[in-house]
């Protein structure tokens, strides 16, 4: 398996995490057959978890709600990259076009950072 390559925006959490509920929730994918969907939340400390809901092909479905123990960020474009990252990982198991959306999601994320202030 492939390393996530935004693991460095990942702030370890090394305590007790129980799941938060999302506060944003932001669907990659296109296709009707597999879905992918990031979940978004803010710590109590202000920083930012993620989880997760994906729609497999075959009917099956993976889901977490948002969690410290995937790491905290200090932002929720940093959550969401590390979550594509994190998706990347298994890239065999997803369709084409699901990957090919998860590439597009990447580019449109790692973009948006040289608008940011």
């Amino acid at each position: 398996m492939n390393k996530n390559p935004y693991d460095y925006l990942r702030h370890d959490f090394l305590g007790d995490a129980d799941p938060i509920d999302a506060r944003a929730s932001w669907r990659i994918t296109e296709a009707k057959d597999e879905t992918i969907t990031v979940l978004t939340a803010l710590t109590p400390e202000g920083m930012w978890c993620y989880g997760y809901h994906v729609y497999w092909r075959n009917g099956r479905t993976s889901a977490e709600k948002p969690c410290a123990s995937r790491g905290l960020f200090t932002s929720q474009r940093e959550a969401r990259l590390h979550a594509i990252g994190f998706f990347l990982t298994f890239a065999p198991y997803f369709t084409p076009s699901s990957c090919q959306d998860l590439r597009a999601a990447e580019k449109k994320l790692a973009q948006s950072s040289f608008f940011e202030d």
